[in-house]
């Protein structure tokens, strides 16, 4: 039977998260997908986890970035998520970064969107946690919906959150540091009269760990102009996008400061139990 979603993670020495991540998919209440791990060059045991998992699962699906590439496709997860794309056999896909995880129904309250409305992309709030604790530490709360015009300040969809149709993928994603950027300003050029939509529940888990903490905006800021440019505008253009950029983060500081909603679950073992009706 054709999946009816292929998921995408790439991962690189990711042997901590993957087991969790394997248990976590499998215990979807939507069960006609497809798990499509790409390993990235890994050196640790990472991939006799996903092969041992894939042998009574024919449902996982590893894969292996070529060998024979250039330096810059080994610059974060941009080829790899390609390669899964390449592979992918579903008309709609979702991605998931190795050190993220979903909520049991994500698939399910997506899926059904999808089926239900003209709708080109889903996407859904999520809680940011501690891999060591697994306590929730900070909440992000997106708008009901998005436009074209709301990804010229910032990127609105996390790549974990997002499930759209495969038509949308365009070329998939490119060698900048802010891939998922430069993917996602594409979608929004293509996504014409369909729909954009927040599913407006905690349906993805952000892992908070050392090696992603402590991102630096100002680099952030540098990296955003390049992904404009890469999306074909201007000078001018792309540096009023990067004052939307300072106003939009600046904003989100401040209300960060003031406003700490975490919906009365300390940890996201709390979450996971909690289920809702369609």
């Amino acid at each position: 039977m054709k999946p009816e979603v292929s998921i995408i993670t790439p991962y690189l020495d990711a042997e901590p998260f993957l087991l969790k991540l394997i248990e976590n998919i499998q215990g979807q209440t939507f069960k006609n997908w497809e798990l499509l791990f790409i390993d990235d060059d890994s050196s640790d045991k990472g991939a006799s986890i996903v092969e041992h998992a894939a042998s009574s699962d024919p449902r996982i699906k590893p894969l292996r970035s070529p060998t024979a590439r250039d330096e810059i496709s080994r610059i974060g997860p941009w080829f790899a998520r390609n390669h899964g794309l390449k592979h992918s056999q579903a008309d709609l896909i979702a991605f998931l970064d190795v050190d993220d995880l979903w909520h049991p129904q994500k698939l399910e309250f997506q899926v059904g969107m999808h089926r239900r409305h003209e709708i080109g992309v889903t996407y859904c709030n999520y809680f940011r946690f501690d891999h060591s604790t697994r306590n929730i530490s900070g909440s992000r709360i997106f708008p009901s919906s998005v436009t074209y015009s709301d990804f010229l300040s910032h990127n609105p969809i996390p790549i974990s959150c997002s499930m759209l149709n495969k038509t949308l993928v365009g070329n998939g994603f490119e060698a900048t540091f802010l891939e998922d950027y430069c993917f996602w300003l594409g979608v929004a050029q293509r996504v014409n009269d369909k729909k954009i939509i927040n599913l407006n529940k905690h349906f993805c888990y952000y892992g908070e760990h050392l090696k992603n903490r402590n991102k630096n905006k100002l680099n952030s800021l540098f990296h955003s102009y390049h992904a404009y440019r890469s999306a074909g505008f201007g000078v001018i253009e792309s540096c009023l996008c990067c004052v939307r950029w300072l106003i939009y983060h600046s904003l989100r500081v401040l209300k960060g400061m003031f406003f700490r909603k975490f919906e009365g679950f300390k940890t996201i073992d709390d979450h996971l139990s909690q289920l809702y009706d369609l």
